[in-house]
């Protein structure tokens, strides 16, 4: 039976749509192959279905009650405190606690401390991690932290390395040239080439950043040049802080052959001006300006139609791209034509030098918003974004991975990212950011959305597709349902916007 199959090698979503509606929730086991895919709703609607409630069940409908905000605080740290402290829940402890870690952070950080004084030391050695970073969070004169820093540093894990250096910064660097110093052998150690402060006086920040000299440019970059074009979508909207910094570190890529366009989203600052400048000087790039603000992927949606290159890949217009990262995720898409993306790894660095991560610890993490992929083959047979305000680059990746499979993408497990964290982002404004309660929740309303839409069309042998922003525009109504109001997009703009958008020609 497919089910069991997809079970053994964990593709959930194929999973539950090998099984009949009516039978896709009915055990434990179900509906924590759902709440892995992020269907909380669901799991809670089917909560009553079993008479026998098993550790598993307990589990499950902990952390979808948890996600879904239906507990008191009080409630919902005795529920984690009661998993975490009970013995038959031991099995399921590391995933347990990186579901809850964002919500509750100071409760995993008093049992970490528990741990650690019953028997010494920790088993994991993401809990190590973990426990350090939550001590300089909620108990920063604990004397012990240098130690225990110290102690954790000194084991070498490849795959940890860059994490631990992470961890370095945030708690013993204060100066700004040594957490540069700290980056630069995080790079080295992934083989890059290292970079400087644009200003050595200023903080360590995204915008401070630069490369330390002339790029030699990449010798298949020089050979493939005009064979292989790639194009770098970035989508503005009030960037005027950060965008030259952004496309600056595109223009030192050492992948020649780049065409870059900038879709602006009807700023109200002067960020379209200094896109104006940036492009005078540069045939490679591209500004689009939209006269009314549709969001980021009715921007890139509109942007993508004017793309010319092979390869087509996103750049938030807040981060950094270090000078390798083009050359490194195109790499295996020339290399080998059975791969349809490249994906690769970002740390965010917030305006005091500090890496950030919601989940506290680790902090090198998988990168979103910038899968490179074949432009054509992927626009023709699954389509692009949806258009709606927010999440929507999610979707889009679990289709790629859905339609094209998993080992048809590639992921570059280097930093090739430094992203900012900063208080007016998307994810973090007050209107559709994660700490907004009605913002979060709209956010995973339409995840469990557009999940249970490919489980359905999956299930029903259909194809995966997402038409065009000019079908979704004119289209009588949503594509699947359980979109939320807060985040769609009002299709006058977005017809307004396809109809009159301008392509800026160069000062």
């Amino acid at each position: 039976m497919k089910y069991f199959f997809y079970v053994r090698n964990k593709p959930f979503t194929q999973a539950l749509a090998a099984l009949k509606p009516r039978l896709r929730y009915t055990t434990a086991k179900r509906r924590w192959y759902a709440a892995r895919l992020g269907l909380y709703h669901t799991v809670l609607e089917y909560s009553s279905w079993l008479p026998v409630k098993t550790p598993r069940h307990k589990l499950v409908f902990t952390i979808a009650n948890i996600k879904r905000q239906k507990l008191t605080d009080s409630m919902a740290k005795s529920h984690i405190e009661y998993i975490l402290y009970h013995k038959r829940y031991r099995q399921f402890h590391h995933e347990f606690i990186k579901e809850t870690i964002s919500f509750y952070p100071e409760v995993i950080c008093n049992f970490l401390k528990v741990q650690k004084e019953k028997v010494g030391t920790l088993d994991r050695s993401y809990y190590q991690g973990l426990y350090i970073a939550l001590l300089r969070q909620y108990y920063p004169l604990d004397t012990n932290i240098d130690n225990y820093l110290n102690g954790f540093l000194s084991y070498q894990a490849d795959d940890e390395y860059a994490d631990k250096r992470c961890l370095y910064n945030n708690i013993a660097l204060h100066m700004p040239l040594a957490k540069l110093a700290n980056l630069n052998e995080i790079f080295t150690h992934h083989q890059l080439s290292q970079i400087a402060l644009s200003d050595e006086q200023q903080p360590f920040t995204v915008t401070n950043l630069r490369v330390i000299e002339q790029i030699n440019k990449d010798q298949d970059s020089q050979s493939n040049s005009k064979l292989h074009k790639v194009t770098v979508m970035i989508t503005t909207y009030n960037a005027s802080e950060t965008i030259d910094s952004c496309i600056h570190s595109l223009l030192q890529q050492t992948w020649q052959d780049l065409e870059i366009i900038v879709v602006d989203d009807a700023s109200t600052d002067d960020t379209l001006l200094r896109l104006q400048h940036l492009s005078a000087y540069n045939t490679a790039i591209k500004v689009i300006s939209l006269p009314k603000n549709t969001g980021t992927f009715a921007a890139k949606s509109i942007g993508a139609q004017y793309a010319t290159g092979e390869f087509l890949t996103c750049q938030d217009s807040d981060d950094w791209a270090h000078p390798q990262k083009i050359a490194e995720q195109v790499r295996p898409l020339i290399e080998d034509a059975s791969i349809i993306a490249t994906t690769s790894h970002w740390l965010r660095l917030d305006y005091d030098g500090q890496y950030y991560v919601r989940q506290i610890y680790p902090f090198l993490r998988q990168n979103p918003a910038s899968p490179m992929f074949r432009l054509q083959t992927v626009k023709q047979e699954t389509g692009l974004w949806h258009i709606v305000r927010t999440g929507a680059d999610s979707e889009f990746f679990e289709r790629l991975k859905l339609v094209y499979g998993s080992e048809s993408i590639v992921i570059v497990k280097k930093p090739l990212t430094i992203a900012s964290h900063r208080p007016n982002s998307l994810m973090t404004s007050e209107k559709f950011g994660i700490y907004n309660r009605t913002a979060a929740l709209a956010r995973l309303d339409y995840w469990e959305a557009w999940r249970l839409w490919h489980i359905d069309t999956l299930h029903q042998k259909a194809c995966l597709v997402m038409a065009s922003v000019e079908k979704q525009a004119n289209a009588p109504q949503a594509l699947f349902v359980g979109i939320p109001d807060s985040i769609q997009v009002d299709m006058l703009n977005l017809k307004e916007n396809l109809a009159t958008h301008e392509v800026l020609s160069k000062l």
